[in-house]
This record gives structure tokens, C-alpha cells and sequence, in this order.
């Protein structure tokens, strides 16, 4: 099928048998189907293969694997991933995981099923109590506390608050929302303890003479090992679920044979099980972190804790288990801390504060959920007031964690360390562990802090420049362009967004690509116009990073994205500006911005501006360093063109932001030849249902002889100017732009 698809969405109708488990995203629907057939637009049907995410707006669906399905008008394409520094490899993601392409259906009456599975289908029956087990858990505690209860015990994230979940990731717990070998840990712990004193009591209670010679221990750890197995299979098999099953099953097997199981081979042995079943697992962040934090743990412990040589007493044993218990936290956070600066850009501050107090409370709370979720079946009564009693510790745990996540600084974003930084940290760490002597081991552990040290101040110089670099990101349909002037002058025009702001563009996209450049602040930022595909991913830009200025085109901020933007700001004391009434030349060193559009106050009065759209009051902005001069244009369209040639005498720029992306609506040809530009940028979204670009704007460009460059194609597009000449650099090299000089 991959030669039919191409990056721009088309409309196919598809027929397929569900591959896997439903994953409910909130009020949206993961669905994957295994293709049968397809059809494009009148054509016949064609034969298909390959596995296909499709994206369903809907609160649930009620399709269980095994079942047949048919999608109509689907708009189906292939991955894309966004074109920036370091951005998240979604093509790669969903190669890995088998995902020939993706899909969305605004309205769920697209999907009709044709035919039930036939016969056993252990997934099928799975799936079946994971959504029985989901409705009984929503009825019975009120939200927020369900979904975090579904979180935290089975692993299901789906309908989880987005708040929540940031305040587990800046407090440094958001390992628990995913089900690893913690979780099965909890689970075998309370399975084999409630077991082994069962048996226990039976043994001082039953006669010697019926049971000669029986232990209970083994006994215990047989009876354990099926509630473990059923609970990686409700939780489903990932590969955090399986290395900690495996894990576990090998210490369990251990025990019940009476031998001492070193947890060292047991990783091992799962790390290289799960890489021979799929080999792409060592790309996944939550595999890396999984066996991070494990083998982080299972070092530090066996360094630190020393063999008794006589029974410990009571009190030694006490103080034996705090110390593993601190070891094991302070371990996990060290051992997984440059993963998660490399992934998510981020250090929580207080992650081993809030694991030594919350990680006791999840303990109970695996076993206890698991046992309530039993008894809904079999004694519904008493699963009822386990299910209140537990509302309890879940509002702690919940209250805990937001507490810890609004304290100061909680959480630092970093930019992402380099192989060999992340090397040499992991070499220091392994040098309390192997180095022998205390002065052996701080020799290793300085020569490799050295090398992190070195690396980070490599990092941050190379950010630096003597350059102005205009930075056209790749957000998709949308724009924010990035601005870096010598002397660490930072500006930000847009900041992209969704219309419906499910994908935060400025947390998961801008953002990373700030941090990597070392930017920490602002001096402007402006909003050109109102559109969510403009303003939304500002939110978060400007609730990470302190801004000085706030620019906006005199549009009121009546949405509540916009009104969230004001209030971003006043954490700064950000001062507001208006294009119409506040300042039209801004400076910061060499680099001068003017505002053309919209005219000022005195200039609207005399009313020769007619805007057609909010698009025709977006902020038009010439950038001008040195000799060199950016121009750029929002959405504007026709009629501010008009205006803009007939009222501005000197529109010329060297390279000129193409209008509108691209759109029929803009860019006429007599506006080109005002501007007279020799590049051209358009930010357009590869594959977007408008058709940009339009034809007759490329026809436009063409005439003048102006070169194109698109982040659809060519990824985020840099100018990078010493004020005489400059140079265009794109995200993906063999598409690089040669050096440039103006007139």
C-alpha cells in the first residue's frame, strides 16, 4: 500500500480487522486496523496490508480485536515528523511500532463494523474486562480520582487531565502513571506476603502429621506466580510490563527452588529476551528509562548494603530496609536523570523528595486497587467500600504531587546533553560502583565530570553567534519564527498551534528547540494575528520563558487561549503593546524591527486601510540588520497588499515570508514586485487539506524569479546574516541554500 500514499492526506474508504486493543486518548479513540482492502474516490477496490492508526473523535468505541471493520471518507497519509533540531521522531515511533500510516474520522457513524470475531481470542477476552474493569472503576470514584486510579493500576493513561499529568512529571513521579517493574514488584510483594502467611497459619494450625516436611515459602511463590501473570495481561504486554515480568518471574522461580537469584543476570537475561523479540526496543524511551532506573537501582544497592554476619536484630533491620529504601530512590533519580534531560528536556528538582513519600503510598495502592477490582465481580458490596476507602490516598497522592510540582523551581529545563556527555555522566556514576578505593573513585568520577562540564560549555558557546539567525520553524500549518541577535537578544513572531489545542505546539515543539539553543528569555514576542494557528502554542512559550515585550495586532484578546497568553505574561510583568497605539520601531543593537501593518491610530483615521479578514490585520514586520532586510507577513491578503504597496514607499527585503502559507488568497504578483525579494520562505504543514501551496503564488514567485523555500519540505528555514550578506540553511542538509549577497 506505501506506494499509493503520498504526505498530503487523501480520502480512501477501508475495510480491515482490528489489530489490537482500542486506546481511548480522553474524548478520542486510538483504533488499529489491519488492512483488508481500500478504495480511493470512485475507483475499485484494491487489495491492502500493512497496519493503520486511526485517530476517532469519540469518548468510546465499542470494537474489540478480532473485529472486522469498514472506514469511509478516511484521511489517511503517511507519518511525518516535524523538520526541526531534535525534534521527537514520530515517523520512526510508528515504523517501530509497525504504523504504515495515520488517520483521523471527525465523526465516529464513519465507522461500521461488518462482522464480529469467531471463536477464542485470549486479546479479545482481555480487552473485554480491561473495558468492563474501566466502567465499574468510573462509576464508583469520582474524577479526577478514577482516572488517576486507572493510571496508576492498570496502567491506562487515556483519560488522565493534562494537568495532572504535568504535575507528576514536574514533581518527579510520573513513572508511576506507567505500569513497570515497580508495579509488578508491588503486585508480586503483596501476592507473595498475603500468601506466605496464609500458609503459615495453616502450618501452625494443621497437625505436623498431614503435611511432613512442607515449607511454605515455594508453595507461596507457585500461588503468586498466576495473579502476577494475570495482571501483566490485564495491563497488556509492553515492554516495560514484560522486563519487569520476567524480572520477577526469575527471582519468584528462585525462591521457590531455595537459591539465591542475583537480579544483576536477571536483567541481563530480560534485556537480551526482549531485544531478540523486538529489536527496535532499545529506541524506546520507556524501555531505556525502565532499565535505567533497574539496573541504577541494583548496583547502587549491592554497593551500599553489606551482608550481615549474624542475624540482624530488629532494629538493624529497620534501619537495613530505610537505607535500601533511600538508596533505591536516590539511585532511580540519578541513574535515569540524563534520559529524561534528553527526552524532555527536563530535571525535576524534588524527584527524590517526592518518591521517598509517595512511592509507600502507591505500594498499597497496586495490590489494594487490583483486590478491589477482583471483588467487583465476585462480592460487589464489599468492592464498594474498598473503593471509597481507597478515594482516600488517591486525593493524598494527587494533593501531594500538585503540591510538590507548584513549589519553586520544581522542575528545570535543560537542553538535551550530547552521546558523549551522557557517557561520561553514566562513567562518574559507575566509578563509586567499580573504581575500588574512595581516591581511585573520585580520579574517575572528576576526569568524567570534567567531560560533562566541558561538553555543556561546548553547548552553550556554539549557540552563540556574531550572526543574526532568523529561524522559520516547522510547526506545521502555522508559524513561529525565531530571532537571535548578538548580544543574546531573543525575539519569537507566533508560535504556531492547533485549532483545537489538543497538541501543545509550544510545549513539545518551540520549546525543545529553545532549550537546545540555550535561550532562557525573550525581549519580544509578537502575535501577528489572533488564529489559533498562530497564538496557541504561545501559551506555553510564555509560561516557560520570562518576556519582556508582548506585541499584538490591536485585535481584542476576547478567546480564552488569548486571555491564557495575558495571563502567561503577567508572571513576568510582561508590558503589553498594541501595534495601532504603541511603538512602531523597535532596536536591539544592530537589529531593527519596524511595524508596517496594521497603520497606526492617526493612520486608520484617515481610513485608506480596509481590512477584508482578521488575516488583513496581521502584523507585518521588516526586519533590518545591517544591509539586510526580512520581511515579514503574517496572513495578510489581498487588500493589505494593496495598501501596503500604495502607502509604504520602501517594502524592498531580501527574503520575504510568503503571505498565508502559500494561499490563493494572497501573494499577488504586483506585491512581489514591490518587495522585489530573491528568497522566498512559506510555513506550511506537509500534506494540509488547504492545497498550499496554491499554484498561482508559486506561478508569482517564479516570475520574479524569487527561490522558494517550504518547512514542509525543507524543515525548519534559517537566514543567517552578518548584516552584508546571508545565507539560507535548512533543516535536512542535501537541501541546504548556497550564500547569498543583496544588491
Amino acid at each position: 500500500m506505501s506506494h499509493k500514499l503520498s504526505e498530503r492526506p487523501e480520502r480512501w474508504h477501508i475495510e480491515g480487522t482490528v489489530d489490537r486493543a482500542v486506546v481511548p486518548r480522553g474524548d478520542r479513540q486510538l483504533v488499529y486496523l489491519r488492512l483488508h482492502r481500500l478504495q480511493r474516490r470512485e475507483q475499485p477496490w484494491e487489495a491492502g496490508s500493512g497496519v493503520i492508526r486511526i485517530n476517532v473523535h469519540a469518548d468510546s468505541l465499542p470494537y474489540l480485536p478480532g473485529d472486522v471493520i469498514r472506514v469511509d471518507r478516511l484521511r489517511l497519509h503517511r507519518p511525518r515528523t516535524m523538520g526541526n533540531p531534535g525534534a521527537f521522531d514520530f515517523r520512526g515511533l510508528m515504523r517501530r511500532r509497525g504504523i504504515l500510516a495515520v488517520g483521523g474520522v471527525t465523526n465516529p457513524e464513519r465507522l461500521h463494523l461488518l462482522r464480529r470475531a469467531g471463536g477464542f481470542r485470549l486479546a479479545r477476552v482481555l480487552e473485554g474486562w480491561r473495558q468492563k474493569l474501566r466502567a465499574e472503576v468510573s462509576r464508583r470514584l469520582p474524577p479526577p480520582y478514577d482516572a488517576v486510579f486507572l493510571a496508576i493500576v492498570l496502567g491506562h493513561k487515556g483519560s488522565l487531565p493534562a494537568d495532572i499529568q504535568t504535575d507528576f512529571r514536574a514533581a518527579g513521579v510520573a513513572h508511576l502513571l506507567v505500569v513497570s517493574g515497580l508495579h509488578v514488584g508491588f503486585m508480586a510483594a503483596a501476592t507473595l506476603f498475603g500468601w506466605r502467611q496464609l500458609l503459615r497459619t495453616l502450618r501452625s494450625r494443621l497437625p505436623r502429621a498431614w503435611l511432613p516436611g512442607w515449607r511454605p515459602t515455594p508453595l507461596a511463590v507457585l500461588l503468586s506466580l498466576p495473579p502476577v501473570m494475570l495482571y501483566c495481561s490485564l495491563v497488556g504486554w509492553r515492554v516495560p510490563t514484560l522486563r519487569a515480568a520476567l524480572m520477577v518471574g526469575s527471582y519468584l522461580l528462585a525462591l521457590c527452588i531455595e537459591r539465591r537469584s542475583d537480579a544483576r543476570y536477571a536483567l541481563v537475561l530480560a534485556a537480551v529476551l526482549i531485544v531478540l523479540v523486538d529489536p527496535w526496543a532499545f529506541a524506546d524511551v520507556g524501555f531505556r528509562l525502565s532499565f535505567a532506573a533497574v539496573a541504577a537501582i541494583l548496583l547502587a544497592t549491592a554497593a551500599v548494603l553489606k551482608p550481615h554476619p549474624t542475624p540482624p536484630s530488629r532494629g538493624q533491620r529497620l534501619r537495613r530496609y530505610l537505607l535500601t529504601y533511600g538508596t533505591a530512590s536516590v539511585a532511580a533519580y540519578l541513574g535515569t536523570l540524563p534520559i529524561l534531560m534528553q527526552a524532555f528536556h527536563t530535571v525535576p528538582t524534588f524527584g527524590v523528595l517526592t518518591n521517598l513519600l509517595l512511592l509507600p503510598l502507591a505500594g498499597l495502592l497496586v495490590p489494594a486497587g487490583m483486590l478491589a477490582l477482583g471483588l467487583v465481580a465476585l462480592w460487589p458490596a464489599a468492592a464498594a467500600v474498598i473503593f471509597s476507602v481507597l478515594a482516600h490516598p488517591i486525593s493524598w497522592l494527587v494533593s501531594l504531587t500538585t503540591l510538590i510540582a507548584d513549589l519553586p523551581n520544581a522542575q528545570l529545563h535543560l537542553a538535551s546533553p550530547s552521546a558523549l556527555m551522557i557517557v561520561a555522566y553514566y562513567g562518574a556514576l559507575a566509578s563509586f560502583v567499580f573504581a575500588g578505593r574512595w581516591p581511585k573513585r573520585l580520579t574517575y568520577a572528576g576526569a568524567c565530570a570534567l567531560v560533562v562540564l566541558l561538553g555543556a560549555t561546548w553547548q552553550v558557546l556554539e549557540t552563540r553567534s556574531d550572526r543574526l539567525r532568523v529561524t522559520f520553524l516547522d510547526v506545521g500549518t502555522g508559524d513561529a519564527i525565531l530571532v537571535q541577535a548578538p548580544g543574546d537578544h531573543n525575539l519569537l513572531i507566533d508560535g504556531g498551534g492547533t485549532y483545537d489545542g489538543r497538541f501543545d505546539v509550544g510545549a513539545r515543539v518551540i520549546a525543545p528547540v529553545l532549550w537546545d539553543r540555550h535561550i532562557r528569555r525573550f525581549d519580544l514576542v509578537a502575535l501577528t494575528h489572533p488564529h489559533p494557528n498562530h497564538a496557541r502554542g504561545l501559551v506555553s512559550v510564555l509560561r516557560l520563558f520570562p518576556t519582556e515585550h508582548l506585541l499584538t495586532n490591536g485585535t481584542p484578546m476576547r478567546y480564552d487561549y488569548l486571555r491564557d497568553i495575558l495571563a502567561a505574561g503577567e508572571r513576568w510583568n510582561t508590558r503589553h503593546h498594541t501595534a495601532p497605539s504603541g511603538r512602531r520601531e523597535w532596536r536591539w543593537g544592530d537589529l531593527r524591527l519596524t511595524v508596517l501593518s496594521p497603520p497606526s491610530a492617526a493612520e486608520q483615521a484617515r481610513r485608506t486601510w480596509n481590512p477584508k479578514s482578521e488575516n488583513d490585520r496581521s502584523l507585518v514586520l521588516l526586519l533590518r540588520y545591517g544591509e539586510v532586510r526580512i520581511l515579514l507577513t503574517g496572513d495578510i491578503q489581498h487588500a493589505t497588499e494593496h495598501w501596503l504597496a500604495a502607502h509604504r514607499a520602501d517594502l524592498r527585503a531580501d527574503v520575504m515570508q510568503v503571505p498565508h502559507h502559500g494561499s490563493k488568497t494572497s501573494t499577488l504578483p504586483d506585491f512581489v514586485r514591490h518587495v522585489q525579494p530573491r528568497d522566498g520562505i512559506i510555513s506550511l504543514g506537509a500534506g494540509n487539506p488547504y492545497g498550499h501551496p496554491h499554484p498561482r503564488v508559486l506561478d508569482a514567485l517564479a516570475e520574479q524569479q524569487v527561490r522558494v523555500w517550504r518547512t514542509d519540505i525543507h524543515g525548519a528555514v534559517t537566514v543567517s546574516t552578518d548584516g552584508s550578506t546571508y545565507e539560507i540553511l535548512t533543516h535536512y542538509p542535501a537541501l541546504h541554500g548556497g550564500q547569498t549577497s543583496p544588491d
